[in-house]
């Protein structure tokens, strides 16, 4: 008979002359070997499908997928068909051979897209596995339709069912295997697979062998025969050689992916890495092609000049230049294009960057070159040297006043000693001339003398007449005042000069206690040169404030600096002839000493107090300010001696520095303090 539709037994039936089928045992092996090489296959497959996120490539993957295992189980099937042998000659309809395979490969999406998924919940995988096992059992009995032979064949319902039912549990059971165990860190994947293809292998041959247990072949006529009919082994082989290159095709094409897609990541991981390194490197990393165009602008670099890196990317290096510096970077070019890298490549060079601000800054940079795909580049490292210049003028003008200083203490030497003779000497003329003056009364009185009793006339005359001239009144009167106004200007000059000692004295570069009252006396003194056309200063010293840890030279300075700047503040903002005032306060708060330094200026606007710690910011003119003094008296405050140093100023009332100091450090544990 040939195909038609099922037909299944019934209890009237006389099936005592149904055909005797046998079971080829090689055969049956192999088709458990196609069924599980199939499945393997599929879950190959299933893992280049889910490790694809391009949507067009998924369903390439789903396709291959789904006609390599649907062509691996129809093999299996038709395998299976040729293992099972009856006493009558067993042909095959070509057209629904053909057909049958389409349920395969049906069956065979479904299954690769349930399996692809990351997560899987209980209803889809039971749904996955009536699909697939629907779709295996419709393979099946379509494939079992296309027999032609002198033969009738039934089904038994039971048997029937349970073929439907055992393709949908071990189809479900595989499909849970592929989930369940690569949650398990026992299980490798391979074994996952294995495993998992086995189970999917004997879903597809259980169906299939409990399905030929099902059927009954009762001996009859061929009804309406096709004109072309496969024969078996003929059929057998050509299925066999197709589904041989196509599984092979497929696991290959799956193997070979998967070592691609491996090598893709450790490509995509080492530019991450890179991509990373770069972003995150402490120091700004520009590079530009050979147009110009900038192509890498890390974090750090956006942060030196200020701008996003998608402000930057694809413009013109010319943008982060200064026109100031645009020659000197000209200059570099050209020379590397006479020269090749000599000089340039891998040299540090220093030079100026723009910021989005247009503030022009120092910088250095260091050029590497590379070629891409005959693409040259070039990388520069960018490092910001605005705080590097900074402390380099901090330190230059420390060295100076130190050079200064030692000067100015040898030369305060030098003058000492010759002042102290000279007062000495003052002083000496000045009791002299006491006695002098007394002597001088007494020739007077014996002028005088003479003079009444009519002695010596001539003599006296003479003596009268010398008088006059030299007026010698005069001279006893005033010689007294001259005496006490030289010893008083030699005196402030001794002053001055202990206190030139005493400032400019280097003293220790370690912290010791001093007394700041006597440092800051001294401070005023070798300043009063600043203020004493513009200030009185006041002095409110508390004698409580003693023996504050401190490196002397630099407090020094941090005094020097404040009334420098509130006399010059002074100087600029009075717009009459009087004075300003100066006051400088010292009192003890529990463990810390505290110095206030105020003005009656100008105040200073509130726009810019912030910045007036910030080093090179001045708002003085051209040539009288190099913006470091507050910078410096910060620095020394803050940073070396652990205290604090704050602001106060209300526009046209004046300036407040208020000074902290701790009073309790332990000079041995600090480290030396540098300006």
């Amino acid at each position: 008979m040939s195909h038609g539709p099922l037909h299944f037994v019934d209890a009237s039936m006389d099936l005592s002359a149904a055909l005797q089928g046998s079971f080829n045992l090689p055969l049956v092996l192999l088709s458990l070997l196609v069924a599980s090489v199939a499945g393997y296959a599929a879950l190959l497959i299933s893992e280049r499908i889910s490790h694809n996120e391009r949507t067009q490539t998924r369903i390439i993957w789903l396709s291959l997928g789904a006609v390599a295992m649907g062509c691996g189980i129809w093999t299996m099937h038709f395998v299976g068909m040729l293992a099972f042998r009856l006493p009558v000659p067993v042909a095959y309809d070509p057209v629904v051979t053909l057909v049958s395979i389409l349920p395969g490969i049906v069956g065979s999406a479904i299954a690769l897209h349930t399996m692809s998924r990351t997560k899987l919940s209980f209803a889809r995988l039971n749904l996955g596995g009536i699909l697939l096992g629907g779709a295996i059992g419709a393979m099946h009995y379509t494939g079992m339709m296309a027999m032609v032979m002198p033969a009738k064949m039934l089904f038994h319902p039971g048997l029937f069912a349970l073929s439907i039912l055992v393709a949908h549990g071990l189809a479900t059971f595989a499909l849970y295997v592929k989930f369940g165990l690569n949650r398990s860190s026992k299980a490798t994947s391979l074994k996952v697979q294995l495993l998992s293809a086995g189970i999917m292998g004997c879903a597809v041959a259980g169906m299939h062998y409990t399905a030929m247990m099902a059927s009954v072949y009762l001996p009859g006529e061929i009804l309406a025969a096709p004109d072309v009919v496969l024969d078996p082994d003929t059929l057998g082989l050509a299925v066999s050689l197709l589904s041989t290159v196509i599984l092979a095709t497929a696991i290959i094409s799956t193997i070979v992916d998967r070592r691609l897609q491996g090598i893709s990541d450790d490509l995509h991981e080492s530019e991450e890495r890179t991509r990373q390194i770069v972003q995150t490197a402490g120091e700004g990393i520009i590079s530009v092609n050979d147009t110009g165009q900038v192509i890498t602008f890390n974090t750090a670099a956006a942060g030196t000049f200020g701008y996003l890196s998608h402000e930057v990317l694809g413009h013109g290096v010319d943008m982060l230049i200064p026109d100031s510096s645009m020659e000197a970077y000209q200059e570099m070019f050209t020379r590397y294009c006479e020269r090749g890298g000599d000089g340039i490549i891998g040299v540090k060079h220093e030079l100026e960057g723009r910021r989005c601000n247009d503030k022009v800054f120092p910088l250095s940079l260091t050029v590497t070159e590379c070629s891409v795909r005959g693409q040259r580049a070039f990388t520069g490292i960018v490092s910001d040297l605005t705080e590097q210049r900074a402390l380099e003028s901090q330190l230059l003008q420390a060295q100076k006043l130190e050079s200064i200083g030692e000067l100015a203490a040898g030369i305060a030497h030098e003058i000492n000693t010759p002042a102290q003779y000279v007062g000495d000497n003052l002083q000496f003329i000045s009791s002299s001339f006491e006695e002098l003056a007394r002597v001088l009364k007494e020739y007077g009185a014996l002028i005088t003398a003479a003079e009444e009793s009519g002695v010596l006339l001539e003599q006296a005359a003479a003596a009268r007449q010398m008088e006059a001239e030299v007026d010698i009144g005069y001279l006893l009167e005033e010689i007294p005042q001259a005496l006490g106004q030289s010893r008083d200007g030699m005196q402030r000059i001794t002053d001055i000069v202990s206190a030139m000692k005493n400032f400019s004295h280097p003293g220790s570069r370690d912290k010791q206690p001093i007394d700041i009252n006597c440092a800051i006396e001294s401070t005023v003194t070798v300043s009063r040169n600043e203020w004493k056309y513009v200030a009185e200063v006041q002095l409110d010293l508390d004698p409580n404030v003693y023996d504050v840890p401190c490196v002397a030279a630099e407090f020094n300075q941090v005094i020097l600096n404040i009334v420098v700047n509130a006399a010059h503040a002074l100087s600029e903002g009075n717009t009459n002839e009087e004075k300003g005032t100066i006051q400088i306060q010292t009192r003890r708060e529990g463990d810390s000493a505290r110095i206030d330094i105020r003005d009656t200026g100008p105040g200073i606007p509130q726009a810019i107090r912030e910045r007036i710690f910030d080093p090179f910011f001045t708002t003085k003119g051209v040539g009288k300010g190099t913006g470091q003094g507050l910078a410096i008296a910060r620095s020394v405050v803050v940073d070396k001696h652990g205290g604090t140093i704050d602001i106060s100023s209300e526009e046209g009332v004046g300036t407040t520095f208020t000074i902290h100091l701790p009073m309790n450090s332990d000079p041995s544990e600090d480290e030396p303090g540098v300006v």
